[in-house]
């Protein structure tokens, strides 16, 4: 009986153990969960941005010049966004990616097209609002 309970002991202690590894997602509130959901919404926004100005243009409401240049802008911003989400999941500690992630984000500019139709405004002033989000999250 006590050799048992002795194995049960042991059994419990090594079945709890457990080291973290660099790819242990942090706990659902971490800083790095709340910057990957903040990016997410980013991204989700900048493809707002994209299918706005095409619904837009297709109306006549936009030029296709300016439909191209947010367009352009898009795949530019979506790339450093993926950037993002890939330092995120790095494995790299919290300290380490911040900067990293910050130096990103400022290479993101909002276009300005000039006078463009109310719905894309606001389309492209989500964006910024999301965009300034994540970079007070990433502040030093």
């Amino acid at each position: 009986m006590k050799t048992l309970a002795t194995l049960v002991i042991i059994l419990g202690l090594v079945g709890c153990g457990g080291t973290p590894t660099a790819n242990t997602p942090g706990p659902p509130n971490s800083a790095q969960t709340q910057a990957h959901n903040v990016n997410k919404t980013l991204a989700d926004s900048i493809n707002t941005v994209v299918k706005t100005s095409i619904a837009m243009r297709d109306q006549g409401k936009l030029t296709p010049a300016t439909a191209k240049q947010i367009e352009d802008w898009a795949v530019s911003a979506s790339l450093v966004s993926d950037k993002v989400e890939m330092e995120i999941a790095s494995g790299d500690s919290w300290a380490v990616a911040k900067p990293k992630i910050l130096a990103l984000l400022l290479t993101i500019q909002i276009p300005n097209p000039g006078p463009v139709e109310s719905t894309v405004q606001i389309a492209l002033t989500a964006v910024a609002t999301v965009l300034n989000q994540l970079k007070a999250q990433v502040q030093p």
